[in-house]
């Protein structure tokens, strides 16, 4: 099935500090799965230090189908990108709804340190 985006929500106050790429959610063969790229927008002295990405019900977003998150070891280096996935195979459209929302969160190091976004996407299951 085709997945299609629609109205990004962006809110929160460091979220001027990323930028996204490569933000997909899927629905093949009974896989629900979300992948996202997140750089700073600062490539010269900015890092991704931490990244999570999830899907939730989008009316209960207490309700998470899948989560998952990566961490880098010790100073990354400037311009450090990361790239998040998860999947489930515990998501039915017929039961759960044909729309997910997915939640990209995590930790931005700045010159001024450490600076926390996130982004949410509605993706509609067609």
């Amino acid at each position: 099935m085709a997945i299609s985006e629609t109205n990004p929500d962006y809110g929160y106050g460091n979220n001027d500090l990323v930028v996204t790429s490569n933000w997909t959610v899927t629905f093949l063969e009974g896989q629900l799965a979300v992948s996202c790229t997140v750089a700073p927008k600062n490539a010269q002295t900015d890092a991704i230090t931490q990244l999570y990405v999830g899907l939730t019900n989008p009316t209960d977003s207490f309700r998470f189908y899948c989560s998952g998150s990566v961490t880098a070891l010790g100073s990354p280096p400037s311009g450090n990108a990361m790239t998040g996935f998860s999947q489930t195979y515990l998501y039915d459209p017929r039961t759960h709804g044909n729309t997910v929302r997915s939640i990209v969160f995590g930790y931005v190091q700045t010159s001024l340190g450490s600076s926390s976004f996130m982004l949410q996407q509605l993706f509609t299951v067609g």
